[in-house]
């Protein structure tokens, strides 16, 4: 069992690390991957990365059973650990939940721009708000307790004036059932007008589905992820609500090793995100390519992109009165020179 942690401690957090800092690399550094979606799309990233600390206290916890260490640090890293968790999951939520309004809006009001990068940078602020609230009641309970000569990282909600199934609760509510529905509803929606949806002007059938297909695929990549993280959380969510406020039933059904398990599904989720974006997405998929095979893409890039290259450099050559006769306008010149490629 310790083995199989292991290497998916390890698998996770390269993942997450590598993914998601590619991600954040990649919209950074691109003038035209700075739209208001892949602003969002860093945000989540940035929320998946914060749960990095998180798999570092759960390989802690199972291997050492239960022991932490004391101190100022002691307690200042306990807090963190058990606090990260819901900062991270409140404030991807909230990122998907803001995508999905982004889209909803580019989708229904076209010509409108609603959600401005201004607008974006305080909806990012208000994102982070939200997770931070969940995070500090977490923070203000978690203690290292010692026990046994041990020293035990836990929260403790006795004498703090706040209940551990109310905050429980709340937080399924806020950050899980009420914005995954709302997604789903919002996307739903959305799904209806992008299939039913007709370009402006005459077009043959062929040309209207690709434009359709074009349309659907940020949609499509955006519900992929709302699903995925939706199953990826299910199991422990399902499985606190149980601890909480049946935990008999929790204790009879669940075993030791499945309860060991419960948390990496969900942690798995900020591993697997960065990876959903090149499988839709050819912008992420060709930066993908570029820097993790350190290979140069630039001059495939440049040609999806549709530029223009000048491969050989006209000869310009001053000719005499006379030899104009010989180049009439309606005989094309015998040596041409420049030779251009593009591609559409």
């Amino acid at each position: 069992m310790q083995v199989v942690l292991t290497v998916l401690a390890v698998l996770i957090i390269s993942l997450d690390l590598i993914g998601n800092a590619i991600i954040i690399h990649v919209i950074r550094t691109r003038t035209p991957m700075r739209t208001t979606m892949d602003l969002l799309i860093a945000n989540l990233a940035a929320a998946d990365l914060v749960m990095i600390p998180v798999i570092i206290y759960l390989v802690n916890f199972f291997f050492n059973q239960y022991d932490w260490f004391g101190g100022i640090m002691g307690q200042i890293l306990c807090r963190m650990a058990i606090s990260l968790q819901a900062l991270s999951v409140a404030s991807s939520v909230y990122s998907v939940f803001a995508i999905c309004i982004d889209r909803f809006c580019a989708v229904f009001f076209p010509l409108r721009k609603i959600l401005t990068k201004r607008c974006m940078k305080w909806c990012i602020m208000l994102i982070w708000g939200i997770g931070i609230s969940f995070a500090i009641p977490q923070f203000l309970v978690a203690t290292v307790k010692v026990v046994a000569k041990k020293h035990i990282c836990v929260p403790i909600w006795k004498n703090t004036g706040m209940s551990s199934s109310d905050y429980t609760l709340l937080f399924l509510v806020f950050c899980y059932v009420v914005p995954l529905v709302t997604i789903a509803t919002l996307y739903l929606i959305t799904g209806m007008r992008l299939w039913k949806s007709t370009a402006p002007g005459q077009h043959s059938e062929l040309e209207m589905e690709r434009i359709r297909a074009t349309r659907r695929k940020p949609t499509k990549m955006l519900i992929t992820i709302v699903i995925v993280f939706s199953l990826c959380w299910l199991p422990l969510q399902a499985a606190e609500v149980l601890w909480r406020f049946a935990p008999k039933v929790y204790w009879d059904l669940i075993p030791y090793k499945v309860n060991v398990v419960l948390p990496w599904f969900g942690i798995a989720n900020s591993a697997i995100n960065p990876f959903i974006y090149p499988i839709f997405c050819e912008k992420f998929r060709l930066e993908f390519r570029r820097i993790l095979c350190f290979v140069c893409f630039e001059e495939r890039a440049r040609k999806k992109s549709g530029a223009t290259l000048l491969t050989v450099v006209p000869k310009l050559s001053v000719k005499r009165p006379g030899s104009l006769l010989k180049n009439s306008p309606s005989s094309p010149p015998r040596n041409a020179n420049a030779v251009f490629t593009s591609s559409l």
